[in-house]
């Protein structure tokens, strides 16, 4: 009897011990199951100041002013975030291969009355994600910026942003960067409105990405030579190799463009005011606006303070 009750234990512990296992192993599977939803990335902000994107130039690099911290914006399926870093690198968790957008603004320092102050003049950083490329580490670059904004006003509209090919429109912008050569391609002189409100109408064309009303201001013409003697630095960081190559600045049409002064760096001999004002008070900058080829104005202008809304 002892033995036939002992047997029935035996079998039942088994029984219970297999079924505890399998659970489990369950429970392991559905946990791996979880964690293989989700795409993990190391994002890697670009070098301050920023390198020469024309490595064989013999030009030197504009001289940037000195960064004070990066101000990151991310948006996922799951959550939107921002905050401060001065971090070179992050990491982001965003579900299995749905869009996320990361972007970064370089916050720098400008001069006032012998003391620094921030200002927020360049455009950002950008990429939006899952890219072409099947990696995990990303580096963020300066010409993905102005579609990853583009992005996150979408997604501010309830777009359902997956339904919308980013990687092909990127790649429109980075064939017309690339095919620029009398008029730099500034992506950021695109109608940005016209594209998004097309984006969400489901109507986009990769016309819409044409920098429609774009001229190019040679720096050494007459009618600019006694307004300024040195380099001026886009807050685009991609044009400012341009400039330095060529002279000249991209300006569009009837539209008003800020510019900073590179001091270090003049060209222009002669002296004059608009030139002698910006380069000792490093807190001006300059704004150009084109009306036609002999009516081009310039002002100088305070940059503004940047203001911590976080």
């Amino acid at each position: 009897m002892k033995s036939t009750l002992q047997k029935f234990i035996n079998s039942f512990l088994n029984f219970s011990a297999a079924i505890f296992v399998s659970l489990i192993f369950l429970n392991s599977c559905n946990l791996n199951e979880v964690l293989a939803e989700e795409d993990n990335y190391e994002i890697y902000l670009p070098e301050w100041p920023p390198e020469n994107f024309e490595s064989s130039s013999p030009l030197p690099n504009p001289s940037y002013p000195e960064l004070s911290r990066w101000l990151i914006k991310v948006h996922t399926k799951n959550y939107t975030t921002e905050y401060y870093t001065n971090n070179r690198s992050l990491v982001i968790n965003t579900d299995k291969n749905s869009p996320a957008a990361i972007l970064a603004y370089p916050v720098t320092f400008i001069s006032h009355n012998s003391s620094k102050i921030e200002n927020q003049y360049f455009k950002p950083a950008g990429k939006i994600l899952p890219s072409n490329k099947n990696e995990n580490k990303i580096f963020l670059s300066w010409q993905e910026g102005f579609l990853a904004e583009i992005f996150f006003e979408a997604e501010k509209c309830n777009f359902p942003v997956e339904n919308f090919n980013w990687n092909k429109a990127q790649k429109t912008i980075d064939t017309k960067s690339k095919s620029s050569e009398e008029i730099f391609y500034n992506p950021w002189f695109c109608n940005k409105s016209r594209i998004l409100e097309n984006i969400i109408q489901g109507n986009f064309k990769e016309s819409y990405l044409n920098a429609t009303g774009s001229i190019s201001l040679n720096l050494e013409d007459d009618i600019i030579k006694d307004k300024i003697q040195a380099y001026l630095i886009s807050s685009y960081i991609p044009e400012n190799q341009f400039i330095y190559r060529t002279k000249n600045v991209t300006l569009l049409k009837n539209q008003k463009e800020l510019f900073i002064s590179d001091s270090n760096n003049a060209f222009i001999s002669q002296n004059n005011y608009f030139s002698a004002h910006i380069n000792s008070n490093p807190h001006y900058g300059i704004i150009f606006e084109w009306k036609s080829k002999k009516n081009i104005s310039a002002e100088i202008v305070y940059l503004p303070i940047f203001k911590d809304e976080l």
